[in-house]
C-alpha cells in the first residue's frame, strides 16, 4: 500500500471519528419544548444553571429552547406559574402549560419522570412550609424532633418514587441536605422573631453549619436551596443598617466563584442611594461593574448612579406642581424661603401610614419655624386620597400627584419604594434626597442644622 493510500485511509478514519464526536456532542444538547395554552401574551422565563432568559413563544403558543447543562430549571410566568423541571444531559422534554390554570401543567415524551417527581415534591414542600411557624416556635429539643420528621418525609418520598435515574437521586439527596441545613441556620432568627426568646443551637448543629462551603460554584449553579444558604450567610456577616461597603465589597471580591460574586453584586445595586455620598455610590458602582456578569443589572446601576449624581446635596431639586387638597396647586418654587420636608406616600402603603404619628409630632414641634411639611400622595385612585384626607384631617400641605406627574417626579428622584422622605433647603436645593424618616432621631438634627 502506498504512503498516499495509507494517508487517505487515515484521513477517512479521522473524518469518521470527527463525525462520531460531532454526533455525540449534538446528542449532549438538551431540548425543552412545549405549548402555552390560552396564552394571553404574558412573559415566561427559563431559569436555572446560571441562566435566566425569556422563552420565545410563537403566536400559536408553542416554544422550543436548547440547553447545554443538565440540571434543575424553572419555567416561570408573570401570571404566577412556577414549573420546576429537571433536564438530563441529552434529554428531551415537552411541557404543556395552561396560562389560565397552572395546575393543569402536563409533561409529555421521554425524560419526564424527574420533572413529575419535582412537581409532586413541590406539593409536599408547600404542605411542610405551612407548618414552619409552629416549627420555629418550638424549643430546641422539639425542633430537633420535628426537623427529623421533615427530613424523614423528604427521604421516604424520594426513596419510594419509582423509576428515577440514579444520578438524579444523588442530586436530590444533596438538595434535601441543603433544605435541612437552611432550616437549622434560620431557626434562631425565626424563633426569636416569633417568641421573643433567644436560643443557642445545639453543638451538633453548629458543627454542621461550620462545615458549609459558601464558595461552591457548582452547587450554586445547581441548587436553589444552596443559594438560600449563600444569602443567609451574606446578610449575617454585615450590619446592613449602616454597612461598611468596603468590607462588603472586599468579601464578595474574595470569593472564587464568579457566579456567586455576580449574584451577590445585585445587593450592591440596592445599596446605592440618593442618601449616600457621591463617593459611596461611586465605590458601589465600580464594584458592580467589576463583579456582575449581568449586563442588565450593570445598566440599571449606571442609570441609578447618574441619577443619584444629579441628586447630590446642594444640587437644585427637581420641581413639582401638584394639586393641593386645600385647593389649587402648589409648586416647589412657591415654597422658597422655607425648608421643605417632603413625604412621598400612598393610602395603601402600611409603612407610610405607620410614619404619620411621628410626622404629625414633628410638624407640631416645628410649628411657626421656617419649615413646611409637604405630603405627596402617589395614589392612582385619587378618590382614596380624598377620602383619607377627609377622614384623618391631616396637617401640613397635602398634595396629590396624578399618574403622569408622579412618574416624572419619581423618575427624577429615583423613587423605587415608599415611604420616601426628602429635605430641601430654603433656596430649593437638595439637602438630602433620601432623608431620615420622621420616626428616626437623625431628622431633627438635620432640620436644626439647616434652619
Amino acid at each position: 500500500m502506498t504512503s498516499f493510500s495509507i494517508m487517505k485511509k487515515l484521513f477517512i478514519v479521522t473524518l469518521a471519528t470527527l463525525s462520531f464526536v460531532a454526533c455525540e456532542k449534538k446528542n449532549e444538547y438538551i431540548t425543552v419544548s412545549g405549548q402555552i395554552k390560552n396564552h394571553n401574551g404574558t412573559n415566561f422565563q427559563l431559569i436555572g444553571r446560571d441562566i435566566e432568559r425569556d422563552l420565545k413563544i410563537n403566536p400559536d403558543g408553542s416554544f422550543s429552547d436548547t440547553l447545554t447543562k443538565a440540571g434543575y430549571y424553572t419555567i416561570s410566568g408573570q401570571s404566577g406559574h412556577y414549573v420546576p423541571v429537571y433536564l438530563p444531559q441529552g434529554g428531551e422534554i415537552n411541557i404543556v402549560i395552561d396560562d389560565q390554570n397552572p395546575l393543569e401543567t402536563k409533561f409529555l415524551g421521554k425524560d419526564t419522570i424527574a420533572s413529575v417527581y419535582l412537581r409532586e415534591k413541590s406539593k409536599l414542600t408547600k404542605e411542610l412550609q405551612n407548618t414552619f411557624n409552629d416549627l420555629f416556635e418550638k424549643n430546641v429539643s422539639n425542633f430537633k424532633s420535628s426537623l427529623n420528621e421533615i427530613n424523614k418525609k423528604y427521604g421516604e418520598f424520594l426513596k419510594n418514587y419509582k423509576g428515577l435515574p440514579e444520578d438524579f437521586i444523588t442530586l436530590e439527596e444533596r438538595a434535601n441536605k441543603f433544605i435541612d441545613l437552611h432550616l437549622k441556620v434560620i431557626y434562631p432568627q425565626f424563633h426569636y422573631s416569633l417568641t421573643g426568646t433567644e436560643i443557642k443551637l445545639p453543638a451538633e448543629f453548629e458543627a454542621e453549619i461550620a462545615k458549609i462551603d459558601y464558595d461552591n460554584a457548582d452547587d450554586f449553579s445547581m441548587f436553589d436551596e444552596y443559594k438560600r444558604l449563600i444569602d443567609e450567610n451574606f446578610f449575617s456577616k454585615f450590619d446592613f443598617t449602616n454597612p461598611d461597603w468596603n468590607s462588603v465589597i472586599g468579601y464578595i471580591r474574595s470569593l472564587k466563584s464568579e457566579n456567586i460574586k455576580s449574584h451577590l453584586s445585585q445587593f450592591l445595586v440596592q445599596g446605592m442611594s440618593a442618601g449616600n455620598s457621591f463617593e459611596t455610590n461611586q465605590i458601589l458602582f465600580d464594584a458592580i461593574k467589576e463583579l456582575s456578569k449581568n449586563k442588565e443589572l450593570v445598566t440599571l446601576a449606571e442609570t441609578d448612579f447618574l441619577n443619584f449624581k444629579k441628586l447630590r446635596p446642594e444640587a437644585p431639586s427637581p420641581s413639582f406642581n401638584f394639586e393641593n387638597f386645600a385647593g389649587g396647586k402648589t409648586s416647589l418654587e412657591s415654597l422658597k424661603g422655607k425648608l421643605v420636608y417632603i413625604d412621598v406616600w400612598a393610602t395603601w402603603c402600611v409603612p407610610c401610614l405607620n410614619e404619620f404619628p411621628a410626622l404629625q409630632a414633628l410638624e407640631k414641634e416645628y410649628h411657626g419655624k421656617d419649615i413646611v411639611f409637604v405630603s405627596i400622595s402617589v395614589d392612582k385612585d385619587k378618590q382614596k386620597w380624598i377620602d383619607y384626607q377627609k377622614a384623618k384631617k391631616l396637617d401640613g400641605i397635602q398634595l396629590h400627584a396624578d399618574f403622569e406627574a408622579e412618574v416624572t417626579f419619581s423618575k427624577a428622584y429615583t423613587i423605587k419604594t415608599i415611604p420616601r422622605f426628602i429635605l430641601i433647603d430654603k433656596n430649593g436645593n437638595i439637602i438630602n434626597a433620601d432623608a431620615p424618616r420622621p420616626s428616626e432621631p437623625e431628622i431633627k438634627k438635620l432640620i436644626d442644622d439647616n434652619l
